[in-house]
C-alpha cells in the first residue's frame, strides 16, 4: 500500500498553530470541543470578515455588487394581451381539391416538356463521364457521331468551340501529334 499524497500549502502561523491545537484535542478523545472551538472560530471569523467588508466597501464596490444583482434578479414582462400565447399546434393545411390541382398546359408548355424529353434521351447515350474527362479525336467522333475530320477541321481553321447536338466542344490539348478533346453542355 503506497503512501497517500501530501501537499504542502501556505497558511498563516496562527491558523497552522490553531489547526494543530485542534488536531490534539481530536486525538485525545474531546471532540465536542473541538467541534465547540470550531463553530467559535467560524463565527469570529464571520464577524470579522463583515467589519471588514463593511468598512472597505467604497461607493464603486457597492455599485459593482448592485449592478450584479440587478442582471441575476432580471424579470421578464411579456404582455399575453399584445402578443397572445403560444400555439403549439401546426397550422391547419387548406382543405384538398382534386380539381384545383389540374393545370392547364398550352402548346408552348408541351414543346418546351418535349424538348427536354429528347436531350434526356440523347443525353441517355453517352457515357456516364463525358463532361468530366478529355477525350481522344476518335473517341469523341464516335461518342458524338461525326466524322474524325469535321472535329480535325473545325480545330485546324480555328473553328472551336464547336457546337454538336446540344454540346460545345472544345480542343483543349494539341501537342502537334495529338488532341484531347473536352465536353461540356450547352
Amino acid at each position: 500500500m503506497s503512501a497517500p499524497e501530501t501537499t504542502v500549502v501556505a497558511v498563516p502561523i496562527d491558523l497552522a498553530e490553531m489547526v494543530g491545537t485542534l488536531s490534539q484535542m481530536y486525538h485525545q478523545g474531546k471532540r465536542n470541543e473541538v467541534l465547540e472551538s470550531l463553530a467559535l472560530l467560524v463565527y469570529d471569523l464571520s464577524q470579522e470578515d463583515h467589519v471588514k467588508s463593511t468598512a472597505t466597501d467604497s461607493d464603486e464596490d457597492l455599485d459593482y455588487r448592485q449592478s450584479w444583482d440587478d442582471i441575476v434578479s432580471l424579470q421578464v414582462y411579456v404582455d399575453t394581451d399584445i402578443y397572445g400565447t403560444l400555439d403549439t399546434s401546426p397550422p391547419a393545411l387548406p382543405p384538398f381539391a382534386p380539381e384545383e390541382t389540374i393545370v392547364q398546359h398550352g402548346e408552348e408548355t408541351e414543346v418546351y416538356l418535349q424538348s427536354w424529353m429528347d436531350l434526356a434521351k440523347e443525353i441517355s447515350t453517352y457515357p456516364d463521364d463525358l463532361f468530366t474527362r478529355l477525350w481522344s479525336t476518335s473517341e469523341l467522333a464516335q461518342i458524338l457521331s461525326v466524322s474524325v475530320d469535321q472535329l480535325r477541321r473545325a480545330r485546324r481553321k480555328n473553328q472551336l468551340p464547336l457546337s454538336i447536338k446540344n454540346l460545345i466542344v472544345d480542343c483543349v490539348i494539341y501537342d502537334g501529334k495529338r488532341s484531347r478533346w473536352f465536353v461540356r453542355p450547352a
